[in-house]
């Protein structure tokens, strides 16, 4: 799920049982990765989604929706250290004056997300085993975030009609569509877990775990 062009998604949150098991036997499987990403979470909203990974500052951006589905791009690839003038436009907030013509990742994550009040940086360790189904890209992931772990499932394809048949051979149907940058919102408390398919279930019972 790495291509550069503009793709719809959709995504469900804390289900191993049954949507990770349709994938599974339903797709074909095509690799397997694991990793830790930095995502760099605002307040202010869920519509642009930047992170650090493998030393870049990686950010898309939600560009519409068609029905339930979510249509991202990408707006940002820059290796560090990263100019300061396109902060603000990754990151989605206000920024005051930066000290630095440019940030390393550490400098990004420290010195200027740290202390802005409507911003933080998050740790996400991802196990991500990828699938081909009816003509989509899908993924079941296992992620490591703030002490605890989930599952994530998601589907993505350049083409809306396809992805809506997809989600529909899932079972999907009547699940809420939550990305990452929401889902993130929810865990640290900016965003309320409210709805079937959100990660909420999953989430309340690995912090009672904990």
């Amino acid at each position: 799920m790495d291509d550069d062009r503009p793709r719809f998604e959709f995504r469900v949150w804390g289900d191993r049982s049954d949507a990770a098991a349709r994938v599974a036997s339903l797709g074909i499987h095509e690799g397997t990765s694991h990793g830790v990403e930095t995502y760099l979470v605002s307040r202010s909203g869920a519509g642009v989604n930047p992170k650090i990974r493998d030393g870049v500052l990686d950010v898309k951006v939600l560009a519409g929706v068609s029905g339930r589905l979510e249509r991202w791009q990408v707006l940002l690839k820059a290796p560090f250290p990263v100019p300061a003038a396109v902060l603000g436009g990754a990151l989605g907030v206000h920024l005051p004056d930066l000290e630095r013509d440019a940030y390393t990742a550490a400098a990004l994550r420290d010195d200027v997300v740290g202390p802005h009040p409507d911003l933080a940086a998050i740790e996400v360790g991802k196990a991500r085993d990828r699938f081909a189904v009816a003509g989509c890209c899908a993924e079941v992931t296992d992620v490591a975030v703030a002490g605890g772990s989930v599952v994530t499932v998601a589907l993505e394809s350049a083409d809306d009609e396809a992805l809506g048949a997809a989600c529909r051979l899932l079972g999907l149907d009547g699940r809420e569509n939550v990305s990452y940058p929401r889902f993130l919102r929810r865990v640290l408390g900016w965003e309320r877990f409210d709805r079937v398919g959100g990660g909420g279930e999953a989430w309340d019972a690995r912090s009672s775990a904990s």
